[in-house]
Order: C-alpha cells, then sequence, then structure tokens
C-alpha cells in the first residue's frame, strides 16, 4: 500500500513523462529504423497535425483549467471544453489535410493529418482533464501503456519489414482513439452525477474561453510557425536528411524544455501572489534562483542527451548543437514570459513571438536554404529573439523595476 501511494503521487510526473516519451520516440524511431524520404513524410505529417494541438492548449485546455476551479460547474466546463477540442481538431485537421493534399497530391496524407490533428489534443485534453477530477493515477496507466503498447508494435513491424509510414501512423492514432475512449469514461464517470444534466450556454462560454486564450492562441501560433511551420516550409528546399535529422533534435533535446515546462506549472501561482502582494523581493529570489537551478539543469541535461545521441546517431551532432543552446537560451529566459504573463500582459507576449517570427522569416531569407544547417538556425534564432524581447518588456513593465533586475 505505501508504495501504491508513493505511485499515486507521483502520476502526474509518469504521465507527463510517458507523453513526452510518446512524442520523442516515435521521432526517434522513424529516425533510426525508416528510409530518409518515409522520416520525411512522417515528419511532415505531424508537423501538420501539431497545430490542432497548440491551438486546444491555448483556447481550451488553459481556461477549462481556470474554469474548473467551480466545481459546481464542472461538468458543465468538461461538455463544453471537450466538444469545443473536438471541433477545433476537426476545424484544423480538415484545412490543414486540404492544404497538404493540395501541395503533394497525396488523399491518403491528407487523411491521416486529419485523423492525427483531432486524435492528439484530444488525449491531451482528457488526460489533463483528470487532473482536474483527481484522476492523475488513471492517466499515468493511460500514457504509459500507450507508449508499451506502440513501441510493441512499432518494433514489430520494423522486424517484418514494414516500410511505409503510413502504417506507424496509423498504428499511432489508433492506440491514441483508444486510449481517448478510456479516459472520456474515467472523466464523465469521476464528474458527480447529480450536475450532470445542466443546459450549457455554448455562446456565453465561447465568448468567455476566446477571452481568456486569444492572445496565447496567437502567440503559440506564432511559435508553432517559428518550429513546426519551418519544418513545412523548408521542406521543398533541404534534403531529407536535414528534415529529418533537425525534427529529431528538436524532439530530443525538447528533453530541456519540459523541465522548464514543470517549472511554470509550479511557479506560475506563487509568482501571481506575490506579485499582488507586492512581494518584489520575493520574486527576485525566485528568479535567481530559476536562473542558476535551470542553468545547471540544463547544462547538465545537455551533456547526458548529447552522449546518447552520439550512441546512436553519427551525424547532425553540430544540428544538435544549435538546438540544445536554442533549448537553453529559451528556457532560460522563458522566466521573463511567465513575468508578464503575471502582469497581465498577454499582448506583449503575443507581439514578442510575432515580431520574432518575422525577423525569423528574414533572416533566413538572408541566410538561404542552401546552408547546411539553416533550419536549426532559424530555430535558435527566433528563440534568441524572442526572450530578449521578453526581457526587454518585463524589465521595461515592471511596476517596480528598481527591484526587479
Amino acid at each position: 500500500m505505501p508504495i501504491l501511494r508513493k505511485v499515486k503521487s507521483l502520476s502526474k510526473y509518469i504521465d507527463q513523462f510517458s507523453f513526452a516519451l510518446l512524442n520523442v520516440g516515435t521521432i526517434f524511431f522513424i529516425s533510426k529504423f525508416l528510409a530518409s524520404d518515409q522520416a520525411a513524410k512522417y515528419v511532415l505529417v505531424s508537423s501538420y497535425a501539431s497545430f490542432s494541438l497548440i491551438v486546444i492548449v491555448a483556447i481550451v485546455i488553459s481556461p477549462y483549467w481556470i474554469f474548473s476551479a467551480d466545481t459546481d460547474k464542472r461538468y458543465e466546463n468538461f461538455i463544453f471544453s471537450f466538444y469545443a477540442t473536438l471541433g477545433i481538431s476537426i476545424l484544423c485537421g480538415f484545412v490543414l489535410g486540404c492544404l497538404f493534399t493540395i501541395n503533394s497530391g497525396s488523399y491518403t496524407s491528407g487523411a491521416l493529418i486529419l485523423a492525427l490533428s483531432i486524435a492528439y489534443p484530444v488525449y491531451d485534453f482528457l488526460r489533463r482533464s483528470l487532473y482536474v477530477h483527481h484522476g492523475e493515477f488513471v492517466s499515468a496507466i493511460c500514457s504509459a501503456l500507450l507508449c508499451f503498447f506502440v513501441a510493441t508494435v512499432y518494433l514489430t513491424f520494423n522486424y517484418l519489414d514494414v516500410s511505409g509510414f503510413e502504417v506507424y501512423v496509423i498504428v499511432l492514432n489508433s492506440f491514441i482513439a483508444i486510449a481517448n475512449l478510456v479516459m472520456y469514461k474515467f472523466n464523465t464517470h469521476l464528474i458527480d452525477s447529480s450536475i450532470n444534466k445542466v443546459k450549457i450556454s455554448y455562446r456565453e462560454k465561447s465568448r468567455d474561453y476566446w477571452l481568456l486564450g486569444k492572445w496565447s492562441a496567437g502567440s503559440m501560433t506564432c511559435f508553432w510557425m517559428a518550429t513546426q511551420g519551418l519544418f513545412i516550409i523548408l521542406s521543398k528546399y533541404i534534403s531529407d536528411e536535414q528534415l529529418v535529422t533537425t525534427r529529431l533534435c528538436l524532439s530530443i533535446t525538447g528533453i530541456i524544455a519540459i523541465y522548464f515546462t514543470a517549472l511554470e506549472n509550479n511557479l506560475m501561482p506563487s509568482l501571481r501572489k506575490q506579485f499582488i502582494n507586492k512581494q518584489y523581493d520575493s520574486i527576485l529570489v525566485v528568479r535567481k534562483s530559476y536562473y542558476l537551478k535551470g542553468f545547471l539543469f540544463s547544462s547538465t541535461m545537455s551533456l547526458i542527451i548529447a552522449l546518447f545521441y552520439n550512441l546512436f546517431f553519427q551525424s547532425g551532432i553540430v544540428i544538435f548543437f544549435i538546438l540544445c543552446c536554442y533549448q537553453v537560451f529559451s528556457g532560460l529566459l522563458k522566466f521573463e514570459s511567465y513575468f508578464l504573463k503575471v502582469l497581465q500582459k498577454h499582448n506583449v507576449v503575443f507581439l514578442s513571438n510575432f515580431v520574432a517570427l518575422v525577423a525569423t522569416l528574414i533572416f533566413g531569407y538572408l541566410l538561404g536554404v542552401e546552408n547546411d544547417y539553416v533550419l536549426a538556425l532559424m530555430i535558435l534564432f527566433n528563440g534568441v529573439v524572442c526572450s530578449m524581447f521578453y526581457l526587454f518588456f518585463s524589465k521595461f513593465l515592471s511596476s517596480n523595476g528598481e527591484k526587479y533586475v
């Protein structure tokens, strides 16, 4: 029993680790075992499909967490958020799937983009909603089993010499769909049945969610364009090897970003409280601690994952180093974006991302697509420019600037 309680207390971390492992593991597998042309197609499909996920996180999931504090409206908020996730995902997937089909002529890939655009956001919403309903243990089990079954089937298909990327996307999508059904059942079961029959005002809810999420949606769209979007834009101009290697390195170094995201989840409530109480000295202490711990962790983790990467891959070490720098630099200065959010300056965060995106596109044009590291350098450039804007605005807009240094 004590072991079970300990596992339950770690459920969120197990779930987040499994979710990250699913993303990194699939890219690692296709980079290692599929031919470059097939791996490149897999990367493009996943890049297109990832757009709906970032939109859902901004417009649905983040507001849902805030509104779920009202336990009397928990079922109402869950049902609205679930249908909003489904509707927005279908719309994004349909539009992007059509665009891909028009550009490539592949109806199969277009359909896969639609399916994956729906499955992943719904999965992310349902696993996070289980946190609200105290079902973290269920979420952790579902995510861990999802990783296990996907890995097992992928390795089996590789053993059987299945080389088409479409099969692997279908497998991934199918298992995610099954996990979604299970988590939906658990979510509805965990909500108090006495508050189930509630008339939902969809227009009012839509307005409330949009007011909370519009700037975040804009910021995350710019972020997507400066990362996943660049893979799509440059896919016609760079080699399949550079495309796949850069995507692999971005995924592996993304382990560093997971740490900073976990810090954000822990810091935001306390930072908001300290700012409201005008505890500026406490914010300064937290800031210094964040930078110190973040630098030590990210530097150490960079060395560890560099050794891991070098163990399995003999090329792309320069790209790997560039993206390590990107993750470390943008992760450290992410604190400044947290502070801007505490100040309720979400429009400034959007402005920083938008200007950085425009600057990145200009930088890429000047650099030239013939550069072997153009994709990685553009991602790094965007991270540096955006982070510097965060730093500038957090200093400029701080209500106690003389102490926030």
